[in-house]
């Protein structure tokens, strides 16, 4: 298939689901300009995928914003250095379960299956021609030369304020700048008394050729300075003369002396890194998510009694990072069931989880910290208020009580103590029924029975 009739199967594909021509968000006006619903800062692969993401859920009053100029979006053309991705090529993420849009379905309409088949990892620059593409076959709409000085609310809006001295009002922002997000490019005191290109920063233009023949020190040890140390070693001149140091592979010749160091022989299958390793376990984990996202904050009822765990508690005393850590890391299915006024008003559970008392585990914490943690999200309201919260505090612990459920004081344990101590629990009660276990089981056979694993 040609890259024409590839981007046609495309924009076929996506007007079968109406992208991105149905809205579903209504437009918010303002006497002060246009307002987006969500401005993206950042044009490289992650800020590509994010407005994508909203506008294949017909979130389409959607700008990305890049200081770059077009083609120039994140590191792959400026200061990552490596021949290739470190990723494996099957990776997928963009796509969004187009396979259409797939690394390997542009690849092979550009240079064919047998070249796909016998690359080894995508040439960084080939994937820097790959978002532009992607950026243009779904019509992403990015500004570039725009580079955002603050950030600052307005009301119930959000301004952005840019270096042209432009302003753009939205609803939401996300930021996608990478590295960039991490602070500022930082280079050591020692080198301020350095004459001038006599040092230089990987995040800028490096003339290597001017380097040959000297001694050059790398001054950290991330990814761009072995990066930098590579572009160093390789041949740069017309005789194709060697300059710097030699690279040495410690995973490759010294692979046989480190089998004999720790008495096992390596897998020595490619990519092993970014394999999933037990896929049974990982899918019992994966199924745990899944459902523990599904009946947070008792938003879903749905086959409830599958859940090996069950917390309880009023607003904000932690359930939810405490069921998301069960699920993501002992493979526990968990629901959470949030008590409000009405269950609080009687001792007895709420009728959702009244059949579960058995699974069930009570999550308080003091007034103080529950009154200032609601505050920060509904600063003023009776939501907040002290009084408010010490009677629900006061109804949830006599609730606990007169139902024999565990209780978990959550202002002073981190999540990982309070999950510990629910396995403790499970524990001391003969663990997870095995009754429970067997319906999931059974649950999962018939539901995927061909489930497979997938790479990280």
């Amino acid at each position: 298939m040609s890259l024409h009739k590839l981007e046609e199967s495309i924009r076929r594909e996506l007007a079968y689901n109406e992208y991105p021509s149905r809205p579903w968000v209504l437009q918010k006006h303002n006497p002060a300009g246009h307002v987006f619903d969500v401005v993206v800062v950042g044009g490289g692969q992650s800020g590509l995928a994010a407005a994508f993401g909203l506008m294949r859920e017909c979130v389409i009053n959607v700008v990305v914003l890049d200081r770059s100029t077009e083609g120039q979006e994140g590191p792959w053309l400026t200061f990552a250095r490596m021949n290739t991705l470190r990723t494996p090529k099957q990776g997928s993420g963009l796509d969004f379960g187009n396979p259409s849009l797939t690394p390997q379905a542009w690849y092979t309409a550009r240079f064919g299956a047998d070249a796909w088949k016998a690359m080894g990892k995508l040439p960084r620059p080939l994937w820097q021609e790959y978002l532009v593409w992607y950026r243009r076959v779904l019509g992403i709409p990015v500004r570039n030369g725009v580079e955002v000085t603050d950030i600052r609310p307005e009301g119930d809006i959000i301004a952005i304020a840019t270096a042209s001295g432009e302003t753009l009002l939205t609803r939401k922002v996300v930021l996608a700048t990478g590295l960039d997000g991490s602070g500022r490019w930082y280079v050591p005191p020692v080198a301020d008394g350095l004459p001038p290109g006599s040092h230089a920063h990987t995040d800028s233009e490096i003339d290597f050729k001017a380097l040959s023949g000297k001694r050059v020190g790398i001054m950290g040890g991330g990814a761009s300075g072995f990066d930098t140390a590579a572009v160093y070693s390789q041949p740069v001149n017309s005789l194709n003369q060697p300059v710097g140091s030699p690279i040495i592979d410690l995973f490759d010749s010294h692979m046989e002396r480190v089998e004999e160091v720790l008495g096992h022989r390596g897998v020595r299958e490619a990519s092993r890194l970014h394999g999933v390793g037990d896929i049974k376990r990982y899918n019992t984990r994966m199924a745990a998510v899944e459902f523990t996202i599904e009946h947070d904050d008792g938003q879903s009822l749905r086959a409830l009694d599958r859940a090996d765990v069950v917390l309880i508690a009023p607003s904000r005393c932690g359930k939810t990072p405490t069921s998301m850590y069960l699920a993501l890391q002992h493979g526990l299915f968990v629901a959470n069931y949030p008590l409000v006024d009405e269950d609080l008003e009687s001792h007895e559970l709420p009728r959702p989880v009244r059949e579960l008392a058995d699974r069930c585990f009570g999550i308080t914490t003091t007034v103080e910290r529950l009154s200032r943690v609601r505050n920060e999200r509904r600063p003023g309201s009776r939501y907040a208020e002290p009084a408010q919260v010490r009677w629900e505090l006061r109804q949830a612990g006599a609730l606990y009580a007169a139902n024999g459920i565990p209780v978990i004081d959550s202002s002073t344990k981190s999540v990982e103590e309070m999950a510990a101590l629910v396995l403790q629990t499970l524990k001391r009660n003969g663990g997870v029924p095995s009754r429970i276990r067997r319906q999931r089981l059974q649950a999962q056979a018939s539901e995927s029975p061909n489930q497979g694993g997938s790479t990280a």
